[in-house]
């Protein structure tokens, strides 16, 4: 397991944690809206965004690139079934 993140986290009081297997379409959109709701309705309390994902080029590409307000977290699995299914147990993990 890989962790890849453009800023560094210390500390955050709330987590909105997705997985993202063969997502890569709709991925952006979906740490946007986090990032929008975390900003709006828990403004005042640190926030953190984290997915879980296979990792491919275009994946990484797409979280990179997505402009956020909240600071962001890609999980990189690994690349076998079991992993996958025990996503939502190592993004928690890593909490």
């Amino acid at each position: 397991m890989e962790i890849i993140s453009p800023t560094t986290v210390q500390k955050a009081d709330i987590a909105v944690c997705m997985p993202c297997f063969g997502e890569a379409e709709t991925m952006a959109h979906a740490v946007r809206a986090a990032s929008e709701s975390l900003s709006r309705y828990f403004g005042k309390i640190a926030g953190v965004i984290i997915v879980m994902g296979s990792g491919t080029a275009e994946d990484l590409d797409l979280f990179r690139r997505t402009a956020t307000d909240v600071p962001k977290i890609y999980i990189q699995a690994e690349s076998d079934a079991l992993h996958e299914k025990n996503g939502f147990r190592n993004m928690f993990r890593e909490t």
